[in-house]
């Protein structure tokens, strides 16, 4: 049997109160766990999903060697990196 699946979620500094990270991040954790992704809170992921309040997409993720990190910077579940992260989620191999 492969290695699990691993998917984590780093969060900006929250400068804009208009975005809702939380409710993505919810999103994000349940279209993991459809695709049997392990949503983990520590450790070093397969995924790492930067969820952002704007464009300066200011979270610090340097420290994580995931093979695919997903910047999202709005809530548009129609958008470029949402779709990346659909593809990833559901790929096979996790890779970036």
């Amino acid at each position: 049997m492969g290695t699990q699946k691993t998917l984590r979620i780093k969060f900006c500094g929250g400068c804009n109160p208009e975005y809702d990270r939380v409710a993505l991040a919810e999103q994000v954790q349940a279209m993991a766990r459809t695709n049997g992704v392990t949503v983990i809170t520590d450790g070093q992921p397969n995924v790492l999903v930067v969820i952002c309040g704007c464009a300066c997409a200011c979270a610090d993720w340097t420290a994580f060697d995931s093979s695919a990190i997903v910047m999202l910077t709005d809530d548009n579940p129609e958008g470029f990196e949402m779709d990346r992260l659909r593809r990833l989620l559901s790929a096979g191999d996790m890779a970036g």
